[in-house]
């Protein structure tokens, strides 16, 4: 319901978004992988994040710029961009891709699984 010129928003607590975080720490734990993860709201502004021992700090920035991505294509996660944007040359070939497409790329090589 829209009350003059807002628009309310639904969001995750901080409570929420830790157990997301927890969650996905591990599952990334159980699978052997060192990972970053960012939690964030529908804005796409960071909630939490956090970095595994042995992730690599550049995927920091990785995880953070994919949460904000996906909150800003309402939800449609990453790895499912590929059927949106293989037609599309402009974007599959951009000559520097954001970090998301540079896992479209590694998905399409390994189009079986991601």
């Amino acid at each position: 319901m829209t009350t003059g010129h807002t628009i309310p928003m639904n969001s995750l607590s901080f409570a929420a978004a830790r157990s997301v975080l927890d969650t996905a720490i591990a599952k990334a734990t159980d699978m052997g992988f060192a990972v970053c993860v960012t939690v964030c709201d529908p804005a796409g502004e960071p909630i939490i994040s956090g970095r595994m021992n042995g992730a690599a700090r550049m995927s920091a920035g990785i995880a953070a710029n994919k949460a904000y991505t996906v909150a800003s294509f309402l939800g449609l996660p990453t790895n499912l961009w590929w059927g949106a944007i293989e037609s599309q040359p402009a974007l599959v070939q951009w000559p520097n891709p954001h970090p998301a497409a540079c896992g479209l790329r590694r998905w399409r090589a390994n189009a079986s699984e991601w």
